[in-house]
């Protein structure tokens, strides 16, 4: 729904500059939307015929679904419809910012993931390393073992590596 309010609100200011009122630019521009954002454009534009203002009637059909951006199409239009002004340059506006929104959520959602990434290949790596060279060079790792500051260096090792996957694990989980 969000990805498709910008394109209504493109078609709503076609139909304002082209001379329509706010009002019924809303009207027209619903019988172009596809769903699912029809359904509710087309529930906030019964409630516009029937007399009441579109900034309204957007808020009453959008009421269940708590989305902002609704709201700043309602508050944009009444602004408009109350102080006058070219509101077709106040949607586009609104438009481009829902736009530059819905990309920077996209743009953080894709440096989240290349953070995760990098976690996981900087918790393995060492891992990996380690197990390599015991695989292939067991008795080098059995000296070190059998020695007391060895074994200690390797248990330190081990401890770090767990803390720093803990520590990467935090860094890349955004959800919080």
């Amino acid at each position: 729904v969000v990805q498709q309010l910008p394109s209504f609100i493109d078609g709503m200011v076609r139909m304002v500059v082209l001379g329509h009122a706010t009002q019924s630019a809303f009207v027209m521009a619903v019988s172009a939307a596809k769903a699912p954002l029809a359904g509710i454009v087309s529930k906030a534009a019964a409630f516009a015929k029937a007399g009441m203002p579109i900034d309204q009637a957007l808020h009453v059909a959008t009421r269940d679904l708590k989305l902002n951006e609704f709201n700043l199409l309602a508050s944009a239009i009444q602004v408009g419809g109350r102080f006058g002004g070219r509101v077709d340059s106040l949607l586009v506006r609104v438009a481009l910012l829902m736009r530059d929104r819905e990309q920077a959520e996209r743009e953080l959602r894709a440096l989240s993931a290349e953070v995760r990434v990098s976690a996981w290949v900087l918790s393995l790596l060492p891992v990996g390393v380690g197990g390599v060279i015991i695989v292939l060079n067991a008795s080098y790792f059995m000296k070190m073992w059998d020695d007391p500051s060895g074994k200690w260096l390797a248990l330190l090792g081990v401890g770090l590596q767990v803390l720093g996957a803990v520590a990467l694990y935090r860094l890349a989980k955004l959800d919080d």
